[in-house]
């Protein structure tokens, strides 16, 4: 389901609420970059107001994406069940007072070559509120101002390369090596 503006054939004088409940969603659309639920808002007039709760989604195509939302403001997205493996089950993009609580996500992957998170945050989020439904859900918050609670917070990889660096082994054998 995707909610775009068609600008400039409709651009509303106020929001447009969409409440988006009890759906199963599937993506069926051959090709990566595939979301379930697809929202985008004009950055300089968002327009788009939504309630996105107790849906069942589930991506099925390589590198597909559950719900992804671009510069939303105050977007609520709860109690929905997401599985597959993708980029991130939720995404948010450029969002602002949004809140993601209680999704099942634990059966979503993210992609090992792509994906980043089972929650992202970009960073021009800011002001945003997340809870996840389990403490391993994982989440990464490049954003500003955002609330992530009872959450596994992921780091961002780093571009560049550096020299491999050993960590201390624990339980390995100390003393000399024996030689033969």
């Amino acid at each position: 389901m995707w909610v775009i503006p068609w600008q400039p054939v409709f651009v509303p004088t106020s929001p447009s609420r969409y409440l988006i409940n009890d759906n199963k969603f599937s993506t069926t659309v051959a090709g990566p970059g595939v979301q379930a639920i697809y929202l985008l808002n004009d950055p300089s007039n968002p327009w788009i107001d939504t309630r996105i709760w107790n849906n069942s989604l589930e991506p099925q195509q390589p590198l597909s994406d559950g719900i992804d939302a671009y510069n939303t403001k105050g977007a609520v997205i709860w109690d929905n069940t997401i599985d597959g493996t993708g980029y991130d089950a939720i995404g948010l993009y450029g969002s602002t007072f949004s809140a993601v609580i209680g999704n099942n996500v634990s059966k979503f992957t993210p992609d090992s070559s792509a994906g980043l998170a089972q929650i992202y945050l970009d960073p021009s989020t800011t002001h945003d509120l997340v809870v996840c439904a389990e403490p391993s859900d994982t989440v990464l918050n490049q954003g500003t101002n955002n609330i992530v609670i009872r959450c596994q917070q992921q780091v961002a990889a780093s571009v560049s390369v550096g020299p491999a660096i050993a960590m201390p082994q624990p339980n390995l054998p100390k003393g000399k090596p024996f030689l033969h």
